[in-house]
């Protein structure tokens, strides 16, 4: 999604002068932090961290909607035919 792609430049560019992207600079604090973590607790930990980012001001009730949506996009998308335009 575009929101996504949007605060992974924001991140990026704060860990820039550091060498470092926000995807690298995460996967090294976590890594140093649980040092028998699996490639999936890796990708489910920032995950949910950049979720929470998201989501501040909305509502329970509006972050339901919002997931419901997003599911249902995920779903068209699975379903859409490789060769539509």
């Amino acid at each position: 999604m575009g929101v996504a792609r949007e605060l992974r430049t924001v991140v990026d560019r704060q860990v820039q002068p550091l060498g470092l992207t926000m995807q690298q600079a995460e996967l090294l604090v976590w890594t140093h932090r649980q040092r028998h973590a699996t490639p999936t607790q890796l990708l489910m930990r920032f995950a949910a961290r950049g979720n929470e980012k998201l989501l501040v001001g909305l509502s329970a009730r509006e972050t339901a909607e919002l997931r419901r949506l997003l599911e249902r996009v995920s779903e068209n998308l699975r379903k859409m035919p490789l060769d539509t335009p």
